[in-house]
């Protein structure tokens, strides 16, 4: 007997793969409205950016430039809607590296062996530290 492959038990594939983009699709509007509350309890303007089969969001805060309370509202709201991704399951950061903005998260995240493991790499890379000195890893207890 040949095990089934991708797609050979028709409807029942059919549901699932339904089922799957409906989970999805959910979950986005959850965080979306997350978002937009977020927003609104700490009065600043997010654009969402987003990958648009992934769920991958990128929250985009707009403060108008010299405006030290905007930026503070920004900031706090930043960290919320990071706070609510890992409440989520979800990750800080995916393909690439974080910002700095995004380091706490990181730490909050990532366990010190993980962090030591990134470190390694990145000292096999770039060994005299002259790539991002001080930017690229969160800093103390990631537990």
């Amino acid at each position: 007997m040949v095990p089934a492959g991708p797609g050979e038990h028709g409807d029942l594939d059919d549901r699932r793969q339904r089922r799957d983009q409906r989970g999805r699709h959910l979950l986005r509007q959850v965080r979306l409205s997350r978002i937009e509350r977020i927003a609104a309890a700490h009065d600043v303007v997010i654009a969402n950016i987003a990958h648009a089969g992934d769920g991958n969001l990128h929250p985009l805060i707009i403060a108008p430039v010299g405006d030290d309370a905007a930026k503070a509202r920004a900031k706090a709201a930043f960290d919320e809607i990071v706070d609510g991704c890992r409440e989520l399951g979800g990750t800080v950061t995916g393909e690439h590296g974080v910002g700095l903005l995004k380091l706490p998260g990181a730490a909050a995240e990532l366990s010190p062996r993980v962090v030591a493991m990134h470190r390694a790499i990145k000292n096999a890379l770039d060994p005299a530290g002259i790539l991002n000195p001080g930017k690229a890893f969160p800093t103390g207890d990631a537990s």
